[in-house]
């Protein structure tokens, strides 16, 4: 990446923050004041400490997403034991398409046109004439019915007990065209767009369903906080999330919904974004006073619904946000896309509609979980080139080979 590229992204970043900040302050009392980290003075183990908070409150916030497309806690529960057996666990999204002709009708259209004729008889009387041009149209109608579903399965799936269907809709609709040539071929079943999941349940508690991702400091690879093998192996299941997330997006807004039905109503697609919905992977610290007390968590905060929380291990004196404030921000992320998912049902309101609240709720939900891929790998390389600043500065100039040879 070259130095203004890189300067561009983070200034990107910076913005997003800054916004993120607000919203954390509207969430947190007034007694907290988290920063962006390079803003408050910490060690270097707060930033392997960073790290980690930010990969746990990233598998979190996948964790949430994922209740809104079917997974309670008990399927959860399901999942992660199948993962702890050493079997692959698979997020599967299946559409199937059927096209078929229904019937045909003709319909008269007037031209626009008018000809008037005027006669003159010889008795002197007048005699006006209209005519006007009629086409008759045939049209013809075809129903298009449409079933989509959302299944984990372990291993292939194929035995009994092995896959839960977490998500299903059916709908039947018409297409009209001016030919009798079908629109879609009878039967189109699309490769199932699929995602293994097994590291990522690897990671979760099975009794506590608290998150456990550290870095191993003492492993020959382990480098710096963002380079070193754990994080590079979370972040290529969140990666492969994101990009899963990212297909069925792309399958349903540039292929599916593109398809012109009759009963297709006049809607605003400009709703599906994650506006409002707050992200809460943040690269953040806290610049307490050392000798200010550490709060305990509330039970209130022992009782938010949150599909994983954050374990409570993080040093006294650490810079890092309380972790009851985290899970804080996740429960507020839960909510925001709780009062997101009540929007689009009122903008999406018709059921019987290719696009209903069903199809616009999954697209959204998508779009937070790549967001949200795309958020820890910011905030991660955040902290490597934070830590590149901060040597660059003590150094007081780039080092090369060159300068060792």
């Amino acid at each position: 990446t070259s130095l203004s590229s890189r300067s561009n992204l983070e200034h990107q970043f910076r913005q997003q923050i800054d916004r993120a900040l607000e919203q954390v302050a509207q969430v947190l009392d007034n007694t907290k004041h988290p920063k962006i980290c390079e803003d408050v003075h910490h060690t270097y183990e707060d930033k392997y400490l960073l790290a980690e908070l930010l990969t746990n409150t990233a598998l979190a916030s996948q964790l949430t997403s994922l209740s809104c497309l079917g997974v309670t806690q008990e399927v959860l529960s399901q999942l992660v034991a199948w993962a702890g057996s050493n079997s692959a666990v698979t997020l599967s999204f299946r559409c199937t398409r059927k096209c078929s002709f229904a019937r045909e009708a003709q319909r008269d259209e007037d031209s626009k046109t008018k000809h008037v004729t005027e006669v003159s008889t010889s008795s002197g009387h007048g005699a006006t004439w209209e005519s006007k041009v009629v086409t008759t149209i045939t049209e013809y109608y075809w129903d298009f019915n449409v079933a989509m579903e959302l299944v984990a399965f372990v291993g292939t799936g194929e035995g009994e007990g092995e896959r839960i269907q977490l998500l299903s809709r059916e709908g039947q609709h018409e297409i009209k065209t001016s030919s009798d040539n079908a629109p879609y071929p009878e039967t189109v079943i699309a490769p199932p767009i699929e995602v293994n999941i097994s590291d990522f349940l690897g990671l979760i508690q099975p009794n506590s369903s608290e998150l456990t991702f550290k870095i191993d400091r003492e492993h020959e690879d382990t480098h710096t906080p963002r380079r070193n093998q754990d994080v590079d192996k979370v972040e290529v299941q969140l990666h492969g999330i994101g990009s899963w997330a990212g297909r069925i997006t792309q399958y349903l807004t540039h292929d599916l919904l593109r398809v012109n039905t009759v009963d297709k109503p006049s809607l605003d697609m400009r709703a599906l974004n994650t506006d409002g919905v707050l992200s809460p992977v943040l690269p953040l610290f806290e610049d307490r006073d050392a000798a200010q007390p550490i709060e305990a968590a509330s039970a209130e905060q022992a009782q938010l619904a949150l599909m994983a929380k954050l374990s409570d291990n993080r040093p006294a004196e650490s810079k890092l946000m309380l972790t009851s404030d985290v899970n804080a921000l996740l429960d507020e992320e839960r909510k925001s896309l709780g009062r997101k998912m009540v929007e689009l049902g009122e903008v999406f309101a018709d059921p019987s509609a290719l696009v209903s609240s069903f199809e616009a709720r999954l697209c959204v939900v998508l779009l937070h979980m790549q967001h949200i891929q795309s958020q820890h790998l910011s905030a991660i390389n955040y902290i490597e080139e934070m830590l590149r600043a901060q040597l660059i500065g003590a150094i007081g100039k780039v080092v090369t080979p060159d300068d060792f040879s």
